[in-house]
Formats: C-alpha cells, structure tokens, sequence
C-alpha cells in the first residue's frame, strides 16, 4: 500500500509537470526574451568570446557581478549552438533535471525506498514548474548554481563521515559560488551540522573554506584586475519592500512542502544528514528573506529553500508510511493527498498558458521580435538596448545596462554623467526601452533624466517588444 501511495503521487506529479516542462521547452529555439538577464548574460559572454574584458570599472554603464564560471560554460556550448542565450536555455533545463533526479536519489538514499526517491525528486520538478515557471528555460546561471549545490550536497551525504567526501563536496560548492555567489546556505548549513558533531572538523572546514574562497578570490583578481572584485561586490538598494514581494511570489508554493516538514519533523533523525538537511532549510529561509530586499533580486533567492524542503517532504512521506501502515493501511496514501495541494497550485499554468503556442501567441511575438530586430540590424553604430537579448540577437554591442547604471546613480557609486552624457550627446543611433516607467530605467532622483531623454530623443515606434527612439534632428 506504501509503495501504491508512491507511485500514485508520481503519476499525478508527472500529469502537471509535463505539460509545463514541455511548453517551456518549445520556446528553447524562439528569439524571444523570456527575462531581461537573458541577453544581459550572452552579452557578457560574447565579449568574453570575442577576447573583451569580463569585467569593467563598477562606476561605467556597463556592470557584470556575476562570478566567472557560468561564462565560460555557456561560451563553450555556445560554440555548438550558435546561439549562447539558445545555450544559456538549454544549459538550464539539464541543470534542472539534475536538481530534481539527485533530489530524488538523496531521498532514496536516506530511505532505502525507491519509490520515494522518485516521490521526492518529481515533487521537487513539479513545484519548481508551478511556482517558478519563469526561470524554466531560461538564459540564467542560477540552476546551473544549484545543480552544482545539489551534487555537493549528494556527494557529501553519500559518504557521511568521510573527510574525503567533505573536501569533495566543498570543492562543488565553492563551484556553484563561482557560478552565481548568492549560492551560500549549503555551506554555511554544512559548516553549522560538521561543527554540531565535530568541533575540530568544523574548525578545519571553516579555515579550510576561508583560505580556498581568498584564494579563488585572489586568482579572479590577478586574471581580471581590481575591477573584477568591485563589480561583484557593487552596491545595490536594499527595501524591505522586495523582502516582502519576494516571499509573496515565491512562498506559497512552497507552503505544501513547508508544512509537510513542520509537522513531520519528529519522524527525522536529529543526527548526520538529516540534522544537515533540517540546517539547510532553517539557514535558506533566513537567507532568502535577508538576500530578497536586494533591488533585482527575483524569487530565486528561495530555490536553496525549494530543494531542501523537498526532499525533506519526501524523506518524512515515506517515513510516515513506514510507521502507519501497519495500523492505518490508508497512511499509503499519504504521498498522494500531498500532491493534490499542488493540483489547485498548478491550474492557473496549466489553463492559462503564459506562452500559448498552440494559440500563436509565442510565434506572433517571434515573428514581432525578428520584425523589431531588423529595426535594430539596420541602425548604424551603437544601439542601447534595455531588453539586452534585442540588441545581442541584432549584432549589436552591449553600450548602456540600464538596470545598473539605474543603481550606480541611487547607490552613488557613479554620478548621473555616466549615463546622462551619453543621452546629452545622442551618442546612440537607437534606443529601445521596455516602457516608460522611470523605475525602468534610471531613478527619478536624477536630476533632468526624463527632461534630457525627451528633448534629445523622440519616440518612433512602439510595439509587443518595447518602444524605439532616435536621436531628434
């Protein structure tokens, strides 16, 4: 009967998660920008390709804080593509992949039931779906991030008490950091749990890790310069505001997995992996509220949370089973009345497609974008482009990071002729905005922005992908 619940929990799972997965996939090819870090991320990229510096002065319109690794993968996959944000994409699909079936095999292990670890790893793969559908598919390191994490966590539980394993696993953390460096509650966790059960080994891991992250640090510096570290460390805006709208977008879905864990929670050992797992969703939730009041920072702050919840849920499900079905037959059930809180979670992705291919919506705006980016092909010299994927997928350069140039001015790390020169001079043959919403592009504190835009700039077209402007005569 406990095996039955399984499986049946996995059938319902796999019924929400592959008509998402799969309509997520279908926009893989499409020149369409799915997120504004899309082109942002291949910008970078092809200028590290075509031999530019990584990494320029943080007070320049031009910011990368991103660490280096993600980079150079996507630049070699890149090379069989022929396209690095189609890369970037598919890059992100494998790394959630991974994320899901080592969630599922770290619940297996701990188990010793199969079923669970398939339980565990499709409940991860469905929640991910339904809540964060948006980073499904997309241009972004932050699941190649987590697959990393997610080995190390694997690698670190397969062999407990290993010395050997703890190295290992930390090498695939400092690699997830390397990768995007919000990527820290696996090892702060990890260094908490090793300390609990083994002061002198928490000791030796904490030196070791200090010494290991000055010198990744100091190797970044030596290839890159100065400027390398500045960047990744550049100030931005911190508001309880985007605490608040981050745990708005990405808690409820998570309030299923959270809750199994609370009320189960005395069903887990409060020793070895499991006290670990328990650590590593206490410290993710604390640094997911503490990281999401950054300005830029999305929901994925929580994906550390998402994964440790989620194997937790799955390793409590079977445990519950284990311990009830012998009183209780209907206890194998267990796993499937947890599914059903996602069904109602998942109606609204699975009615209302965000990207309706069937319906033409995907292709109409493919065929709009190819329609504005011949727009962008055809202006001589430089083109700033605030959804950047235009501007990478038309030939042109990145000249102006709006987002960050918008945090230069606010957080004072730039004055307002970084950008407002440029505009002041009609340096740019084209500009191409999202909106007009100042909040898009620089912050109404600086002084004249909108007044030095509209007097040297006039809008000429306005479609699905954004507004044009040109330089007044």
């Amino acid at each position: 009967m406990a095996r039955r619940g399984l499986l049946l929990g996995c059938l319902v799972l796999g019924a929400i998660a592959l008509p998402i997965l799969a309509e997520r996939l279908m926009l893989v090819p499409l020149h369409i920008s799915l997120n504004p870090n899309e082109g942002w991320n291949a910008l970078h990229t092809e200028a590290w390709l075509a031999g530019r510096a990584l990494y320029l002065s943080p007070a320049g319109p031009v910011l990368n804080n991103y660490p280096p690794l993600s980079f150079a993968i996507v630049a070699v996959l890149g090379r069989l593509t022929g396209d690095l944000i189609v890369a970037g994409r598919i890059l992100s699909v494998v790394s959630l992949v991974v994320v899901a079936a080592f969630s599922g095999v770290l619940c297996c292990m701990l188990t010793g039931v199969r079923a669970a670890g398939w339980f565990a790893g499709l409940f991860f793969l469905t929640t991910f779906l339904v809540g964060y559908t948006d980073y499904v598919a997309m241009n972004d390191p932050q699941l190649l991030a987590l697959a990393l994490s997610t080995l190390g966590l694997w690698a670190l539980l397969r062999h407990w008490d290993s010395p050997a394993a703890l190295i290992g696993a930390m090498v695939l953390m400092l690699l997830a950091g390397l990768t995007k460096h919000n990527m820290i509650a696996l090892p702060i966790a990890t260094l908490i749990a090793v300390s609990l059960e083994r002061p002198r080994r928490g000791l030796a891991l904490a030196i070791g890790g200090g010494l290991a992250t000055v010198l990744v640090l100091g190797l970044i510096r030596a290839t890159w310069g100065a400027d390398a570290i500045r960047s990744l460390v550049a100030a931005r805006q911190w508001k309880a505001l985007y605490v608040a709208q981050n745990i708005q977008r990405a808690l409820p879905v998570l309030a299923l997995p959270l809750a199994t864990v609370v009320a189960g929670s005395g069903l887990l050992a409060r020793r070895g992996p499991e006290r670990l797992l328990l650590i590593y969703a206490c410290v993710a939730l604390v640094i997911a509220v503490l990281t999401g009041g950054g300005a830029g920072v999305y929901y994925n702050c929580f994906f550390d949370l998402a994964v440790a919840s989620c194997i937790l849920a799955g390793l409590i499900a079977a445990r519950a089973m284990q311990a009830l079905s012998g009183r209780y037959p209907q206890a194998g059930f267990l796993p499937l009345a947890i599914t059903l809180g996602v069904v109602t979670l998942a109606m609204r992705p699975l009615l209302v497609a965000r990207w309706n291919i069937q319906g033409g919506d995907a292709a109409a705006l493919a065929a709009l974008t190819a329609s504005d980016l011949a727009r962008i092909r055809a202006v001589p010299g430089p083109v700033a482009c605030e959804t950047a994927a235009l501007c990478y997928w038309a030939g042109k350069g990145f000249e102006v990071d709006f987002f960050n140039a918008r945090q230069a001015l606010l957080t004072g790390r730039a004055g307002e002729d970084n950008l407002l020169s440029r505009l002041r001079t009609r340096r740019f043959g084209l500009i191409q905005l999202q909106d007009r919403a100042p909040g898009l592009r620089l912050s109404p504190a600086a002084p004249g922005e909108m007044a030095v835009l509209d007097s040297n700039y006039a809008e000429v077209h306005h479609s699905g992908t954004g507004l044009y402007l040109v330089p007044r005569r």
